[in-house]
């Protein structure tokens, strides 16, 4: 083991050492968090040196990273020393424990809570109550819950709650689906980041779906499978999957919706007017509306009514239909 880094103030302390970024074992399963280092770590580190250091298990061949992850990274990058905190001897679970509650100070998101979760329950569930303890939250809550219950799907889809591709309210939906479902879903998500409403909302219309009409979730997902090979933009090619899927749970609905909007078209074609139906179709009542911003709009406005009073209002009214 050689000198401390220049930017180290005195000697080592007992318990304290420095050694080469290379010598040491960056590859536990406990380093659950570990991520990419940030620019601006490495831009302290750049000038102020290394603060604090890194915490290790010295206790075999060769020092373990139990903590300090991204600090080591940079210095090894850059060739630099690095000062280690010997807290060994450890197990594994007590080094998951030194692991999480070094970076405790961090936003625990979601993505952060199964993480732990998959590394300690893997090593022993019943003391998942310490888990939860530094986690700082109640075991019985709902999210709790809702982490606990991501832990049974595959983990790849791990990456896809890192990425802000689905949210971890959606495994209410998911848990409910069998393995061959789950499958059929992942490239859906893994193509696309979607938001906490239209996801909930693409899962529950699928599921309501399903059930109804007796058909399977890959079945289903063969109009979206074409907006993911499609060359849309990202917005267009959720837009698209959103409304195939939105029919499939509601077919009349969007067929009136459908008839509506080609028959407004045609009524209001040429004119600054435009029809909506404000309440699903519960009613016939339909709301009609236009930008005015001079008396002239007004008079203008007024012949374009008279002329659409003419039109033929079917696919509007029932009435007109007949």
């Amino acid at each position: 083991m050689d000198m401390p880094d220049a930017s180290f103030r005195g000697a080592p302390a007992a318990g304290f050492f420095s050694c080469p970024g290379k010598d040491i074992d960056a590859t536990g399963g406990w380093l659950f968090w570990k991520r990419k280092p940030g620019d601006s770590l490495r831009r302290s580190l750049i000038r102020r040196g290394q603060l604090f250091p890194v915490l290790v298990d010295s206790g075999g061949s060769r020092p373990v990273l139990v903590a300090g992850a991204a600090r080591l990274a940079c210095l090894s990058e850059e060739g630099r020393s690095v000062l280690c905190r010997d807290v060994g001897p450890l197990d594994a679970w007590e080094r998951g424990l030194f692991y999480l509650e070094s970076n405790a100070a961090f936003d625990i998101d979601d993505w952060r809570v199964v993480r732990a979760l998959r590394y300690f329950r893997g090593l022993d569930p019943a003391r998942l109550e310490e888990v939860w303890t530094v986690l700082g939250f109640e075991p019985r809550a709902r999210r709790a819950r809702q982490a606990m219950a991501w832990l049974k799907l595959p983990e790849e889809w791990d990456g896809l709650l890192a990425a802000g591709n689905i949210p971890l309210v959606c495994v209410d939906a998911l848990e409910k689906m069998d393995a061959a479902e789950i499958g059929a879903l992942f490239p859906l998500f893994a193509a696309f980041s979607w938001s906490r409403g239209n996801s909930v909302n693409l899962l529950a219309w699928l599921r309501e779906a399903g059930l109804r009409e007796n058909r399977d979730i890959g079945g289903m997902l063969a109009a979206a499978r074409e907006g993911l090979a499609s060359d849309l933009s990202p917005k267009d090619a959720m837009a698209r999957i959103t409304a195939e899927i939105r029919a499939l749970r509601y077919p009349e609905l969007t067929a009136l919706e459908r008839n509506f909007a080609a028959a407004a078209r045609r009524i209001s074609a040429g004119t600054g007017w435009r029809l909506t139906q404000p309440d699903q179709f519960e009613t016939e009542a339909v709301d009609m509306s236009v930008r005015l911003t001079c008396a002239a709009d007004v008079e203008r406005a007024a012949r374009q009514l008279a002329d659409m009073a003419l039109a033929d209002w079917s696919g509007i009214f029932m009435e007109a239909d007949s």
